[in-house]
């Protein structure tokens, strides 16, 4: 017993003086590399202050700047040697926003023909890193060397998020700063009465959040971090700029001396032969674009309208109305600079067998839009399903074969995202990912790596775990972000909800 115990003793202090083997495991990037990867596990570079940095961009040479500060953000407050370099094309994949990422014998290269190249190959970077052992508050960090050559397959690639009044300042910046962490190039900022207008306060909740300013601040942060925040505003149906179930209006429900703006049943409509009405759209579409930086798209929405049922609309010709009003709008927003986006389903006319299985919501008189609209207008599909038995997407189809842009627009179901992505890059779509009233359940941490994934390029959605693995994934990067965003010290701002008692939230 003795010499058992003897060796026992005697392997337990080999093993506490051994000197630990440092061997790297390459975690899920999101989205994944599209390109190429190639690292050695077993061989390390430090991010420390001796760490020599070298950043190479055609477009901006100024983005060493950028490299210098989020580096410091990012990675403990390190002050690396920032070195530039004149630009070389070897190895870069073909595309704007391709990057080339490596790591070797202690020095850092980024290399990308465009500023968002170098910020995609710093958000590679983050999620790659690690936090040094031996450490008690953590400043050192450290990558395996390695080799990234990355690239989109998608354009266009934007997330869609609703700025409901239940969702805080602090998580909308949050979801912001993760989709330009998950290499999106736009976000589509849609106010549900939170826009605070100055020209029409009465407009919208007493209490909005979104007031002048903080648009101005959220266009700011966006921009630096390479993305494009496209506001929306509806400016047909879901004019009560609430969910339709919810019985609620923020404008009817305390000023009634609005009404004659709205068509009388329920206020869904905006009434189009109210002329007051279009000044009030224009107006705060106009104060939208220009708190937001003056983008160079503006969403109008027109989905899912009602009939009308004011004396005036049902006694004429609604489709002229309906015609009128949106190229008003449409045109409006040209002259701001702006190129107008809408959603499909009115343009396509209910009961037609063509589009059986797809959303439509058309009429006689909403579908006469396409007839007189012009090509610039972004046509946004939305499909929220899984995929279609043959593959194919009609309605997709029918507006290509009219000459207008087409995003495809899924939702939360995994095989529909996986599905209509891969459609969109086969058919050189854009693609904008939407999470409505799920950014805040169960749902959100998979779908949105999904969507990141599916518009990045083909081989990232099958790169991506599943279950258990993808959501601790998602929570490490949803974390990370959260870190640089005021107010996300406040415990209902923190994690996926507001709190983590529910019976919407799951088992773990």
């Amino acid at each position: 017993m003795k010499y058992i115990v003897l060796i026992t003793c005697f392997v337990s202090l080999n093993v506490a003086f051994a000197k630990p083997h440092w061997k790297y495991k390459w975690p899920t990037v999101i989205p994944s590399v599209a390109d190429r990867a190639e690292f050695d596990p077993e061989k390390k570079v430090v991010i420390d202050a001796s760490l020599k940095v070298f950043v190479e961009c055609a477009e901006h040479p100024s983005a060493a700047d950028w490299v210098k500060v989020k580096i410091s953000a990012w990675f403990g407050g390190q002050k690396p040697s920032i070195v530039v370099t004149p630009y070389t094309d070897v190895l870069m994949p073909a595309g704007e926003e391709a990057y080339v990422l490596s790591a070797k014998d202690g020095h850092l290269t980024l290399r990308a023909r465009t500023l968002n190249g170098i910020r995609f190959a710093m958000m590679t970077l983050r999620q790659l890193a690690q936090p040094a052992r031996n450490q008690f508050k953590t400043s050192v960090y450290e990558i395996p060397e390695f080799t990234v050559r990355d690239r989109p397959q998608t354009p266009f690639r934007a997330m869609h998020i609703c700025a409901f009044p239940e969702i805080s300042l602090s998580r909308i910046e949050h979801t912001i700063r993760l989709a330009a962490y998950y290499k999106f190039n736009y976000v589509i900022l849609e106010s549900w009465g939170v826009f605070r207008s100055k020209k029409h306060p009465w407009y919208g909740l007493k209490d909005g959040k979104l007031t002048v300013a903080e648009c101005r601040r959220l266009a700011t942060i966006a921009k630096d971090l390479g993305v494009e925040i496209i506001p929306f505003f509806n400016v047909f149906g879901h004019a009560c700029a609430t969910r339709a179930w919810s019985g609620k209006n923020v404008v009817l429900d305390s000023r009634p001396e609005y009404q004659s703006l709205f068509e009388p049943l329920y206020g869904f409509n905006w009434c189009l032969s109210n002329p007051n009405a279009r000044r009030v759209i224009c107006d705060i579409v106009g104060e939208l674009h220009k708190a937001f930086g003056r983008p160079k798209h503006f969403h109008i929405g027109c989905d899912e309208a009602d009939p009308p049922t004011c004396a005036e609309c049902c006694g004429g010709d609604y489709g002229k109305l309906v015609a009128d009003h949106v190229l008003a709008i449409q045109e409006y927003v040209r002259k701001l600079g702006a190129r107008p986006m809408m959603w499909h389903d009115l343009l396509i006319k209910r009961g037609d067998p063509r589009w059986r299985g797809f959303e439509v919501n058309g009429t006689d008189a909403t579908v006469r839009l396409l007839d007189v609209m012009k090509k610039d207008v972004i046509i946004c599909d939305w499909y929220y399903n899984a995929p279609p038995k043959n593959g194919i997407y009609p309605t997709m189809d029918y507006f290509r074969s009219l000459g207008y842009t087409v995003m495809t627009c899924p939702w939360d179901n995994l095989a529909g995202i996986d599905a209509q992505c891969g459609y969109a890059r086969k058919h050189g779509l854009g693609i904008v990912g939407t999470t409505w009233n799920h950014l805040m359940q169960r749902q959100v941490y998979e779908f949105i790596p999904y969507q990141a994934s599916g518009a990045w390029g083909s081989q990232c959605i099958p790169a991506l775990p599943r279950g258990y693995s993808l959501r601790v994934t998602y929570g490490t990067h949803w974390r990370q972000v959260g870190w640089e965003t005021p107010g996300n010290d406040v415990y209902a701002e923190t994690g996926f909800f507001t709190d983590q008692i529910g019976t919407s939230i799951g088992e773990r």
